[in-house]
């Protein structure tokens, strides 16, 4: 049993161009007292291809946390497109949030990001160097990609379905670099498909938010949120 669950996520500002900051309004539950911290960790695949231009946009600790619904937001200076290849500015790529509890962990979510030229002649001649300041990121809000780990809360009875954890997180994560790398060299495929749902090459049935529950309600969703036990983002 998971003893923190992520009841909600929203992409606040979006589309924005590429250099505005990334913010998200986080409410997630913690069922137990709880004496470690948590930390959150917000990625940039910079590259289908190549995990060394992946960038780490925001990290933080939270805690020791209190039995309670927290909701904070988050906010992200916009990836380095210095550190991006050019070829892979523009296109599909993917941001994932992840949160931990003594170094493992145990939810983690991804948005792909479709980064494009609203100009329609820019779009239609791309220039030779990308211009970065006419560039429109969109985060695909509405079809997450959301995976949970068991982890070793420090509870024996539910520490015993921990064991493949890591074997599980790196089966993942290549999945999902796999379904991007396809995608974005799939010459057949255009980019408005993958603002798409019904087209999304990304989703299935897994992988909609509509399909992940919580004690019986949508993960996605501010049914259980008790108003009284909302907290201010102590971080921001």
């Amino acid at each position: 049993m998971a003893y923190i669950n992520v009841t909600n996520i929203q992409v606040k500002n979006n589309p924005a161009p590429f250099r505005e900051p990334l913010t998200f309004q986080i409410t997630f539950e913690c069922l137990k007292d709880l004496p470690e911290e948590i930390e959150w960790r917000l990625l940039y695949i910079g590259s289908s291809k190549d995990v060394k231009y992946d960038q780490v946009l925001d990290s933080f600790s939270m805690g020791p946390l209190e039995y309670g619904v927290m909701q904070f937001d988050l906010e992200s200076a916009a990836p380095n497109p210095e550190q991006i290849p050019q070829s892979e500015l523009l296109g599909v790529t993917a941001i994932i949030l992840s949160v931990s509890y003594n170094n493992q962990e145990f939810f983690r979510v991804g948005y792909y990001v479709y980064n494009f030229y609203e100009d329609p002649e820019l779009s239609e001649n791309p220039p030779e160097q990308v211009q970065i300041d006419k560039i429109t990121r969109n985060i695909l809000s509405e079809k997450p990609r959301i995976t949970r780990f068991d982890i070793k809360w420090g509870d024996e009875k539910d520490d015993e379905n921990a064991e493949n954890l890591e074997t599980n997180k790196a089966e993942d994560e290549q999945s999902f670099r796999e379904k991007m790398h396809l995608f974005m060299n799939d010459g057949d495929a255009s980019h408005s498909e993958a603002l798409n749902h019904s087209q999304n090459p990304f989703l299935t049935t897994h992988e909609a938010s509509n399909n992940f529950s919580t004690t019986g309600h949508n993960l996605f969703t501010n049914e259980n949120l008790d108003e009284t036990s909302k907290h201010t983002n102590p971080f921001s």
